[in-house]
């Protein structure tokens, strides 16, 4: 193997985008996005409402906010909380509960940062009435 070089496990699925969306009244966080910070055993989601931005990071189970981590095989974990989704619709400029918003998410070691004040219109839910 040439130094430097890494070899690529096409089967590994591991250039999957890390992905996170705000639709139809739920928060989608992509099964790469849990890949990105190692499917951690328990997850935790802490929110700073000055910089609208939230955090997805690695916890003990007895913390406070503790979230059963996902499976390998599951592909997303949808929260449905309102009381959520009507603080992160406040934080989007524009936010309309018919359309798709991609968060943009960084990604460090051991977290995910989600800029929920940068999120971008992706589509539309549902077409215009024939």
């Amino acid at each position: 193997m040439l130094k430097g070089y890494t070899v690529l496990n096409l089967e590994a699925n591991q250039f999957k985008p890390v992905k996170v969306t705000l639709s139809k009244g739920k928060l989608s966080l992509n099964n790469a996005l849990f890949h990105s910070i190692g499917f951690p055993l328990y997850y935790r989601l802490a929110f700073n409402t000055e910089l609208k931005r939230i955090i997805v990071e690695e916890c003990q189970p007895m913390d406070e906010g503790a979230i059963k981590g996902i499976k390998k095989g599951q592909s997303y974990k949808i929260f449905t909380n309102q009381q959520l989704i009507k603080l992160l619709a406040k934080w989007i400029p524009g936010y309309s509960h018919d359309k798709v918003y991609n968060l943009p998410v960084t990604v460090y070691e051991k977290l995910c940062l989600i800029d929920v004040k940068e999120a971008t219109y992706s589509r539309a839910l549902y077409k215009e009435g024939k």
